[in-house]
């Protein structure tokens, strides 16, 4: 197991030091990359969902049911009676996905507002997908409307607030990416699930710099440092503390949704199988490279918690 880890961790890295070369690194964090690392789940859920349950939609809307009586967050839901739904809100250039549970109230929403209209569909979002216009704002809320994550643009700085404490400004000046990270004291209360975070810091300031094939990168005093230090950097700040404290929102949230199992067809490893096979194409192909990072920390991480078992049979040369 821990040679397999390795190999992956080996990988990631290889994918950094290949991104060099580019015109853009494919190692620097952009706003979507940051909302993947929690929207994972979300995704996941809601094809669950539908794999499990029967499906009633319409171009706006669509909700899951059962043919037999379902124990959905602690009740019983007779046959047909709406289990879960998921309705889009339009408003010009502004568009929401809201998620109801079991009880039918609001579990999450999604609401994403661009420069101009947006024709994003149901299906779209289905699939995982985020609209691909010029966004200027992102809000994930909870079922009391509390923002969890906002990011907005202001003046071309994209900020990025949780619980409306802002923890990190991401901007370009030039061919310089700038990545402020600052400390924050949140409080937070929704449905027994409660937590108190107080990070108190300098803002912390790593500036990545391109110039042809050339990379550069230099922490909060200006001093060089490696592509690991930026990320074990922008990791400590950020990713290991707030988006994983949002991601716990997320999946505390998504219990209020009726229970879900994934049945692989042709063997247990069909769908770690169809998952490595999506990632190897999207590096194949120099395509969303921020996926296939995520799709390597999160088989890391299930790997450590117990919730992925990997047997190695190979020979160790």
């Amino acid at each position: 197991m821990h040679s397999l880890k390795n190999k992956i961790l080996f990988i990631l890295w290889l994918l950094a030091a290949n991104s060099l070369a580019a015109e853009r690194p494919s190692f620097l964090i952009d706003e979507r990359a940051i909302l993947d690392e929690f929207r994972g789940q979300l995704r996941s859920k809601l094809d669950d969902l539908s794999r499990n349950y029967i499906i009633q939609r319409s171009s706006e809307s669509i909700y899951w049911t059962s043919t037999s009586v379902v124990d959905c967050a602690g009740v019983n839901r007779s046959p047909r009676a709406p289990l879960t739904s998921l309705r889009v809100l339009r408003a010009d250039n502004i568009i929401s996905f809201e998620l109801r549970g079991c009880s039918g109230q609001m579990v999450l929403r999604e609401t994403f507002e661009s420069s101009g209209a947006q024709l994003f569909s149901l299906s779209e979002y289905l699939s995982g997908k985020i609209p691909s216009g010029d966004l200027t704002r992102y809000v994930l809320q909870d079922s009391l409307g509390a923002n969890i994550l906002e990011w907005r643009v202001k003046e071309g700085i994209s900020v990025f607030t949780f619980l409306n404490a802002r923890f990190l400004d991401i901007y370009k000046i030039d061919t310089r990416w700038q990545y402020k990270a600052f400390g924050y004291s949140v409080r937070y209360k929704n449905e027994g699930h409660s937590f108190d975070v107080d990070m108190h810091f300098d803002p912390q300031q790593l500036t990545v710099d391109w110039a042809k094939a050339e990379v550069r990168i230099y922490d909060t005093e200006f001093r060089r440092i490696s592509v690991n230090t930026f990320l074990v950097g922008y990791a400590h700040t950020v990713q290991n503390v707030t988006l994983s404290i949002i991601s716990g929102v997320v999946k505390s949230a998504l219990t209020q949704l009726p229970s879900t199992e994934f049945v692989a067809s042709g063997g247990q490893n069909s769908r770690l199988l169809d998952e490595m096979r999506l990632t190897y194409t999207r590096l194949l192909n120099n395509l969303e490279l921020n996926l296939v990072r995520q799709f390597i920390q999160d088989i890391i991480k299930a790997i450590e918690s117990g919730l992925l078992k990997i047997t190695d049979n190979r020979p160790e040369q």
